[in-house]
């Protein structure tokens, strides 16, 4: 698969529901924060979706080791560019470093990012978050339900696109699809209609 090309399965493998390759970023160091990436991505999966969720599915940490650092590396860079959607959890007084440069690689790839921030602190200028973190992604919502709210709604919006950009372009034969670009599923504003 070359970069930029993203899967939109045309056969769903969940109960007859269409899905997509959701990429979670956000912190995953203290066992608070893998309980809460954990709960969030049994959400996603019973929505139906594919999830990536570093902390499960790169190999076992051993930071001390370099072999180690790179395979877990390629790994997330390998899921990155295969992923639908990335959902960043920007909560904290400044994002996680990982998840800015997830979300930095993914906004390169033309990814969509939804990102939600409930954190009551203050952070960047505006007190929503940084500036280059809010503005990469598509939305960001106020609580991680209404991203996958979103996410939901995003899922019958792409499932519209896909009928339409299926019946002009893609192959009748085709068991899976490229998921068209961003541009073609956007408005103008890079939010969806």
């Amino acid at each position: 698969m070359m970069v930029g090309e993203h899967l939109y399965h045309e056969t769903p493998p969940y109960g007859g529901k269409r899905v997509m390759k959701v990429y979670m970023a956000g912190p995953l160091f203290t066992e608070a924060e893998r309980q809460w990436n954990d709960r969030v991505c049994a959400l996603l999966e019973a929505q139906g979706h594919e999830v990536f969720l570093p902390q499960r599915d790169s190999p076992q940490a051993d930071l001390d080791d370099p072999d180690w650092q790179q395979a877990t590396f390629e790994a997330d860079v390998r899921a990155l560019r295969e992923t639908d959607v990335v959902l960043a959890n920007l909560n904290g007084p400044q994002a996680d470093d990982g998840t800015a440069w997830e979300c930095g690689m993914a906004f390169a790839l033309d990814i969509r990012i939804v990102a939600y921030r409930d954190d009551w602190r203050q952070a960047g200028d505006d007190g929503r978050g940084n500036l280059m973190l809010t503005r990469s992604a598509e939305h960001v919502a106020g609580t991680v339900e209404d991203a996958l709210v979103y996410l939901e709604r995003m899922t019958r919006r792409l499932e519209a696109d896909m009928a339409l950009w299926r019946s002009t372009r893609a192959a009748e034969d085709d068991v899976v699809v490229k998921m068209p670009p961003k541009s073609e599923t956007l408005s103008a504003r890079g939010r969806l209609t």
